[in-house]
């Protein structure tokens, strides 16, 4: 029961990232629009791994945990995975690099695919039977 708990916690704050990514593309803020929109694919992504008991310490371990638990045996497709990546990457040079080009061009096509993400785990949380 209290993986399910922490499962809807992680997904509600991934709802929550999304919703402030789609202020922040609103407002041409395209560096933080990228961090949020990387974190509400990890929260998403982390109320997967916690309903089959998995933690990571590190962001990348919740990538490589992603990826064999969900995307390896085709549970994810191969889209999100791909997607996840790509965010996960950007994030570290949005957030990093000083002179990272986060500029619309790249990060307005990843607001509906981040959405996407997170509805395909939330579908998946609530119906893999694997999942506690």
């Amino acid at each position: 029961m209290e993986a399910k708990r922490l499962a809807t916690a992680h997904l509600e704050r991934a709802r929550e990232a999304l919703a402030t990514a789609r202020e922040l593309a609103d407002l041409g803020r395209w560096g933080a629009c990228i961090n949020r929109l990387y974190y509400a694919c990890f929260y998403a992504a982390n109320a997967l791994l916690g309903l089959r008991h998995l933690s990571a310490k590190t962001h990348r371990g919740v990538r490589s945990h992603l990826y064999l638990q969900f995307g390896e045996p085709g549970l994810l497709g191969r889209e999100h995975i791909a997607f996840y990546n790509e965010v996960f990457d950007a994030r570290q040079q949005a957030d990093y690099e000083l002179f990272f080009d986060a500029s619309e061009a790249l990060v307005r096509p990843w607001l509906p695919q981040a959405e996407a993400f997170v509805a395909a785990c939330t579908a998946l949380a609530e119906t893999d039977p694997h999942l506690e």
